[in-house]
């Protein structure tokens, strides 16, 4: 489903169902997009009204809890990501030699964080690191 048809009265009509709590979610419609390698993998598309309800339900909450998050924080933030981290990071010093980070699948790394010619590098063993 597209906004075609978008207008005051669509929204007005959203805004009393969710007032009501009777807004219905619609199920995610899921199709499957080619990979590189010949496999596929699944893709959720939202409906336009569950989009523009998903996305009015984000600015308000970034506004309530964006003011509150601590100044190192940097995931899904606006502004943020994960090169403004570590541009934090190396402006900490040395305040910070180890994280450890989750990959998809559960998989922890821990990462060392050596500090060459102004430069971080990012390591899984302090004697192997490589540039990012």
């Amino acid at each position: 489903m597209t906004l075609d048809g978008f207008s005051d009265e669509r929204v007005m009509a959203i805004i009393t169902r969710l007032k009501n709590g009777t807004y219905p979610f619609k199920p995610t419609r899921r199709t499957d997009i080619p990979k590189k390698s010949g496999k596929k993998r699944p893709l959720g598309i939202s409906s336009g009204d569950d989009k523009l309800v998903q996305e009015v339900v984000r600015i308000i909450l970034e506004r309530i809890y964006e003011p509150v998050f601590e100044e190192s924080s940097h995931g899904f933030r606006p502004e943020r990501s994960p090169h403004t981290a570590l541009q934090y990071i190396d402006h900490q010093g040395d305040a910070v030699k180890w994280w450890i980070d989750r990959l998809p699948g559960g998989l922890a790394v821990s990462c060392y964080l050596q500090r060459s010619s102004s430069r971080l590098n990012l390591c899984s063993n302090p004697g192997e690191c490589v540039s990012p």
